[in-house]
Parts: C-alpha cells; sequence; structure tokens
C-alpha cells in the first residue's frame, strides 16, 4: 500500500506523538509499504527549529526510506500558549500551500490529531486526493480542556463539535485507549466505526550494556553515594509543567531518610523546583540529558515517578512513559487517575499506584518497598508489554484496519 500519515510530530521531535507515528511508519516501511509523512519543521518540545532546519523552509526530505514533506511553521516566541497555537495554526496555513506537492495515488490517509485543527487538512486532503481518511484520537480534547480547569464553555462546545464533525467525515476512527473509544460513541459515532489501537513500546535487541556513561557519570555518582545512606532512590524524568506539580514531591520528600529524589526535566516550574530543591539533601536536581540517557537511568534507580492530574477526564490516558520505563527495565510509581493506566499497574502490582502524592509518600515512609522483588516486577512488566502493548503488533493491526476502508 502507499500511505501518507498527517502529522504535526515527527522525528526527530521526541515525546509520545511523534515516537509513535515514527516508528509505525518505520514498522510499515519495513514491510515493504511506501510510506510518505507530512509534518511541520521539527521544533517540539523546546518551540525552537532543531540543528540542521533552521532556515524553516518547506521541503522534501527521506528518513530511512520514508518520504517526509517538511511544513514551515512560526514559533513568535517559546513556551507560551500562544507560540504553540500560532506553531499549529501556521502549520496548516502552510500545509494548504503545500498539498499540491502531495502524489495522488495513495491508499489511504492517516490523521493524526492533536492538535484538533490537523483534522481540517486530513480531511481536505482525503477529499482532494479521492483517498479514504483514518483519523487517529491521541487525545479528546474538549475532555482534556474541562480538566484542566479551561472555564470558556464557549470554546469548549466549539472543539467538541469539531471533533465529532471530524469522526463523522472520517471513513474510520482510531483511538489509543477504550475509554476514548467509548467517549466518541456516547457522544453518537458508530462503535464498527471506531479501533483501539494503544500506544505501546518497540521491542529490539540492543543492550545498553556498551552505552558509554561518562556523559551522566555525576547522576550515577549521586544515585551511589545515596545508596551508600541505605536510600531508595525514586526518578521523576520528564515534564516540569504546571499540571505535574512536581514541586509537591519536592515538598513532601526534601525531608525523607528513607528515600533520595532524582529529577530531571524542564518545563515552566523548573526554576522553582531547583530553588525549593537547595535546601534539601534528598531532592537532586539535573538539567535535561538526551532521551539516550534517560533510558538508561530508567533501570538504575530502584522505582521512576509517573505523575498526571487526577482527574477522571484523564481516566483514559496511558502516559507514554509507562512503556517506556518498563521496556527499558525499569519500575514505575504512578500517581494519577483511576483508569486505564492504573489498571496496567496495578496488573505488576497495586503497590505501585497511588491517587495523590501525599498518600504515596505517607505509605512509603510508614511502610517499605523492600519486600518488594524488582526484578519479578520488571518481568512482569515485560510480559504486559509483550501480550498487549506491542508496537510491532499494533502495527499490524493498523495494516487491517487499513486494507478494510482502502
Amino acid at each position: 500500500m502507499k500511505i501518507l500519515v498527517v502529522t504535526q510530530y515527527y522525528f526527530p521531535e521526541i515525546g509520545a506523538a511523534s515516537k509513535r507515528l515514527t516508528e509505525l511508519s518505520r514498522l510499515w516501511k519495513k514491510q515493504g509499504h511506501e510510506v510518505h509523512v507530512f509534518t511541520a519543521i521539527p521544533n517540539y518540545p523546546q518551540g525552537r527549529i532543531y540543528a540542521g532546519y533552521e532556515e524553516n523552509k518547506s521541503f522534501v526530505e527521506e528518513i530511512e526510506g520514508i518520504t517526509v514533506f517538511r511544513n514551515s511553521v512560526d514559533l513568535g516566541g517559546v513556551g507560551s500558549k500562544f507560540s504553540r497555537i500560532k506553531s499549529y495554526l501556521t502549520f496548516i496555513i502552510n500545509s494548504y500551500k503545500n498539498i499540491k506537492n502531495l502524489p495522488n495515488d495513495y491508499d489511504v490517509v492517516i490523521t493524526s490529531t492533536g492538535p484538533v485543527f490537523l483534522g481540517f487538512m486530513g480531511q481536505y486532503i482525503s477529499k482532494r486526493k479521492k483517498t479514504p481518511n483514518i483519523l487517529e484520537f491521541r487525545d479528546i480534547t474538549f475532555k482534556s480542556l474541562k480538566a484542566t480547569q479551561y472555564t470558556n464553555d464557549i470554546i469548549i462546545n466549539l472543539i467538541k463539535k469539531l471533533e465529532l464533525y471530524f469522526c463523522k467525515k472520517a471513513k474510520h476512527i482510531i483511538t489509543v485507549t477504550e475509554t476514548y473509544k467509548n467517549i466518541l460513541v456516547d457522544n453518537g459515532i458508530e462503535v464498527e466505526k471506531v479501533s483501539t489501537i494503544p500506544n505501546g513500546y518497540l521491542f529490539n535487541e540492543s543492550s545498553d550494556e556498551n552505552f558509554n556513561t561518562n556523559s551522566i557519570a555525576s547522576i550515577l555518582e549521586t544515585i551511589n553515594n545515596e545508596r551508600k545512606k541505605g536510600k531508595k532512590i525514586i526518578g521523576y524524568f520528564g515534564t516540569l509543567g504546571v499540571s505535574q506539580k512536581v514541586e509537591e514531591v519536592v515538598e513532601q520528600f526534601s525531608k525523607s531518610n528513607k528515600y533520595s529524589v532524582l529529577i530531571i526535566g524542564n518545563g515552566a516550574r523548573e526554576k522553582k523546583i531547583t530553588e525549593l530543591a537547595k535546601n534539601s539533601s534528598s531532592i537532586h536536581v539535573f538539567e535535561s540529558i538526551s532521551s539516550k540517557e534517560v533510558q538508561y537511568l530508567y533501570s538504575q534507580v530502584d522505582f521512576n515517578l509517573i505523575k498526571i492530574l487526577n482527574d477522571p477526564a484523564f481516566s483514559g490516558t496511558i502516559p507514554s512513559k509507562l512503556f517506556e520505563v518498563i521496556g527499558n527495565k525499569g519500575v514505575p510509581l504512578y500517581i494519577g487517575p483511576k483508569g486505564d493506566a492504573q489498571e496496567i499497574i496495578c496488573s505488576i502490582n497495586d503497590y505501585l499506584y497511588y491517587e495523590d502524592i501525599n498518600s504515596m509518600f505517607h505509605f512509603l515512609e510508614k511502610s517499605s518497598l523492600e519486600e518488594l522483588d524488582n526484578e519479578q516486577l520488571k518481568r512482569r512488566g515485560k510480559e504486559i508489554l509483550l501480550s498487549m502493548y506491542d508496537r510491532e503488533k499494533h502495527a499490524e493491526k493498523y495494516l487491517e484496519v487499513m486494507k478494510r476502508v482502502k
């Protein structure tokens, strides 16, 4: 088949969206299909154009045998909501200008949202190229807006109408969780029209035995020193934003005698977290490192903290970091709402899930996770990934959907 993937995010960008579409595209290419990607000049998550793309001009490149159509973006600043919206909208506008450069013989178009505006792009390409459109939802935006205390009901209802409109126009719909599928069905979308293909992990035979640790020597030294004090190490590697509230972790564990917390990441609260940590010998904050280095550290700490907003609207969210931690021989600790992610965590061990930082801290301080066999937890986690969240199996399932609709 000849497949067109429409996505705002793609390699070399990092993050769940880019990783999902990049790995699926590579797997389809590996199976002999011709894959094209229609995407933006890479700039996420820092809001800065990546090295090698500084001219920020629309062009076509080939990456690992995949033809990638790049469209310019106007960032207008770093880190603000306005800059993100500006990036989304200019990507859409510039993309419309470049649709004429796409071939006319695709068998299927896959449009991955968000941003939600990308639904316009997929629908337009599908109509112009007379090709069926598969619409992928990695999030249900109108539900997420409510959960983050966004109070403009007019905007929320408009987004809801848009998302449902795109669903009705699409040939088929893919959601990343069953919860998201149920939300769409409850809002009038035919159940037969929706399939669930979750996020997952791509297993390979590469080993970290020959990984060069020189660049993270100071981090490994800190881990070793804290272990000599008899402490367990909790790692938080990720976004230091408003919704994550990682400062709560700092405040709770700053005086812990049993645990030390290693924090690596960036975001809006980075400076505040660094300042809070200065007064504690149990909290260690380091600057961002590469994804390969983070993947190595997952197995070097005792537990990896994954934290999302505890709101029912996020019950269908499964953080991709959960798969990354387990796939890289780490043990997750999860704080968030009951739902899809909680069920995965509890199928490994109930003691790895908490609804909030307070309950987790008080349990860990009065109890001990030393009785848990980390190696057994890792084996159980891998079993779950292989049985239900293997990216190669997901690529096959996606192809089955494509064959049905093309």
